[in-house]
């Protein structure tokens, strides 16, 4: 028993919880993945952990710069980051930054598809990335500290400090990361491919997360949350032919965002309220040009049971958004929003179904109706076979730059408008010891008024609507667990082919047509080993489909060993990244890192 106790154990050593807030679901023809958390420990950017795991396309300036994500065909401005339920995606680009973000922060990282987000609020074609941070309500006091030392002067360190006497609640958590990032690479555009250092590329990031809570009594409790980061990155020029890069081309960014949430949740036999408040700010400050978002937002959200078998909830939603920057007509802008959303679930015998509606109401304009119907069926003699299917229509709005940026503005932008189709055919089955798990998916997404910057005439770039682009792709997983001597082995693999094209039948850029990913893990005893494999597709760069980066693939090894003393759990991981030493590019003239090794230790201390 004790063998199996150790095969099952995860690499990261994340404490069981006790959830005190109501969670973002997901419809059930959606599919709800959750990252596994050697993601988040292994990997000290939300981009790298994500990519290694999800079919997603990551574009990235570098490792110390901007780094935004695509899903499924759709854009970086169509996928929703939220932190606890609430949106953090800038109300001026419609996007999060994903190299501005450790995963170790959270508890839980979860990713919705498509319209299956919509009991959360937002309108994300591609989906909602979901951050969580969850408290421990029951006795206890945890104590912990990670120090990682890595390639290019890497270095980051964590600290955690967690207690509650089963009424009370508290936990700090600190990160420092710092890195150096002057890797070598080679530029594809020489033929005798020289040499060169990435310079001028240093990045040095702070973050600080709060969390404190009070359960007043058995059915109410109160939380209260912060999240504030800064960070200075330097951002190289582009790959050149000459041996030193221009001080011209190199640029400063430094940012600064603050966070703050607090919620009431009251529970009851069938029924559960929340109300949550927040407010988030940036204040981006890029070669002395700077910009400033913020965002208020107010939410009430209710699940209750009409019968064992029927699941209600209700959403309702207000954000008030503002963005202030030299390059408005009025040097600022804001606006707001309304949403109410509703969520029904019913089960029976071998079919769950939900249904969820949303109407918003925007500057004064009501949206068009959105809905999205979700089913899935289970049948065979041990339910082991399923399917799933989901239907669903979303409506996105312009974001504030979209409409507010250059001289006069695009006020005339249309909303974008998204009809999606999916479904899956899902198979558990059993080879020898082996327990298999395997899934089949097709997917369609028919996008009116779609958005996309161009450069004009004038050599400035604006927001233009696109009339319509297709979207049409499949996904393959499959994935097994099996003891092997005295440990036990996990292994995950999946392909997804995805074609987004425009009315001229061009694929979009930055969207790949081939994906695939491997993952493995082998834990005996208390080691446990594994490896990471990822494959990009070729990509087009310009619109025409003249141009493109070439495909490439990644592979990640690591090894780690955990003890216990008493109540101390130490823990020691060695592991390598592009341990094949291949040379890429997500952006064009954007050099990545090579081979890298990094070595960490962890140590907690728990008292129950």
């Amino acid at each position: 028993m004790s063998i199996l106790a150790y095969g099952q154990m995860d690499t990261t050593m994340l404490s069981d919880v006790d959830l005190w807030a109501v969670q973002v679901q997901g419809s059930e023809g959606a599919l709800n993945l959750q990252l596994d958390s050697s993601m988040q420990v292994g990997y000290f950017r939300l981009s790298e952990s994500i990519s290694a795991e999800l079919p997603i396309y990551v574009k990235s300036y570098g490792p110390s710069a901007v780094a935004t994500f695509s899903v499924r065909g759709t854009g970086a401005q169509h996928t929703e980051v939220l932190w606890n339920g609430m949106s953090v995606n800038s109300p001026m680009l419609g996007l999060f930054d994903l190299n501005l973000v450790s995963p170790s922060a959270f508890d839980q990282i979860d990713f919705i598809y498509g319209g299956a987000s919509l009991p959360s609020g937002v309108s994300s074609f591609g989906g909602a990335l979901n951050l969580s941070n969850e408290p421990r309500s029951s006795e206890h006091f945890q104590l912990g500290l990670l120090q990682v030392l890595g390639s290019y002067k890497t270095n980051h360190t964590e600290f955690d400090l967690s207690a509650s006497n089963g009424a009370i609640f508290w936990r700090t958590k600190l990160l420092w990361d710092y890195s150096l990032n002057d890797f070598e690479y080679t530029n594809p555009r020489l033929t005798d491919s020289p040499t060169f250092v990435n310079e001028h590329a240093e990045v040095n990031q702070n973050q600080w997360t709060q969390e404190a809570g009070v359960r007043l009594n058995s059915n109410n409790t109160v939380m209260a949350r912060l999240w504030l980061q800064q960070s200075n990155r330097q951002i190289p020029g582009l790959m050149s032919i000459y041996p030193n890069t221009s001080a011209m081309d190199q640029s400063t960014q430094n940012d600064v965002q603050q966070r703050v949430q607090a919620e009431w949740t009251s529970s009851g036999e069938s029924m559960e309220s929340q109300v949550r408040a927040g407010f988030s700010s940036w204040a981006i400050n890029f070669d002395e040009d700077e910009s400033v978002a913020q965002t208020w937002q107010g939410q009430w959200r209710t699940q209750f049971s009409l019968d064992s078998l029927t699941e209600v909830e209700t959403l309702l939603q207000y954000i008030q958004e503002q963005g202030d920057v030299e390059a408005y007509p009025n040097g600022e802008s804001q606006r707001s929003r309304y949403a109410a959303a509703l969520s029904v679930n019913r089960r029976w015998e071998y079919l769950r179904g939900e249904f969820q509606a949303k109407q918003e109401r925007i500057q004064g304009d009501w949206a068009p109706f959105q809905y999205q119907l979700g089913i899935k069926a289970t049948y065979g003699a041990k339910k082991q076979w399923g399917t799933r299917f989901r239907t669903a229509t979303q409506v996105r709005y312009p974001t504030l730059n979209d409409l507010f940026w250059g001289v006069d503005g695009q006020l005339n932008l249309s909303p974008e408008k998204s009809f999606q189709n999916e479904i899956s055919q899902e198979l558990e089955f059993n080879i020898g010891a082996a327990t298999m798990e395997s899934r089949i998916t097709g997917f369609t997404n028919h996008v009116e008024n779609y958005i996309l910057w161009l450069p004009q005439s004038d050599l400035t770039w604006r927001a233009t609507n696109i009339d319509l682009v297709e979207i049409l792709g499949a996904e393959v997983d499959l994935s097994g667990t099996m003891p092997i001597f005295a440990g036990k082995l996990n292994v995950g693999t999946s392909y997804s082919y995805t074609q987004s094209r425009d009315q001229q039948g061009h694929q979009l850029i930055f969207i790949p047509l081939h994906q695939a990913r491997l993952h493995s893990s082998y834990s005996l005893r208390k080691f446990t080993f594994s490896l990471n494999f990822v494959f990009q597709g070729s990509v087009y760069t310009d619109r025409e489909n003249e141009f493109y980066m070439p495909w490439y693939q990644t592979a990640d090894l690591r090894c780690s060993y955990k003890w216990y003393w008493g109540k101390h759990q130490v823990a020691a991981f060695v592991q390598s990244a592009n341990v094949t030493d291949v040379h890429y590019q997500t952006i064009p003239l954007r050099p990545m890192p090579g081979r890298t090794f990094q070595i960490g230790a962890q140590w907690r201390l728990n008292v129950q």
